[in-house]
């Protein structure tokens, strides 16, 4: 299984690609305007939104972040306090985490 995790500004989603969960009607719709600036040829023909609980169970994490627009929400997500305002923190808590980030990306990061 791989899932896809997304770093947002607003708010971090995941989806796992899968043939078996449909997503149709209204949920096709909030998904093109809300996650995808409106576009629908960007929508998966089905996906299956995960929860951290869920992520959280992977044997092994993978966050991939590029782009100066995702900085403070890399930094939020891997340095600031795990907490509910940002979801994705709780990776901070995973015993296998990797983070590939282009140097825009990272450089809200305080390396050390």
């Amino acid at each position: 299984m791989v899932i896809f995790v997304a770093i947002c500004r607003i708010r971090p989603i995941s989806h796992e690609q899968t043939v078996e969960f449909p997503i149709q009607g209204e949920m096709v719709d909030i998904v093109a305007h809300g996650e995808l600036g409106g576009d629908f040829s960007l929508v998966p023909d089905s996906y299956v939104t995960m929860g951290p609980k869920s992520i959280m169970a992977a044997k092994n994490l993978l966050i991939i972040v590029s782009g100066a627009g995702k900085a403070q929400a890399l930094k939020n997500v891997l340095q600031g306090p795990v907490t509910e305002d940002v979801p994705a923190s709780v990776l901070q808590l995973h015993p296998s985490l990797m983070v590939i980030a282009d140097k825009a990306a990272a450089a809200e990061l305080a390396l050390g």
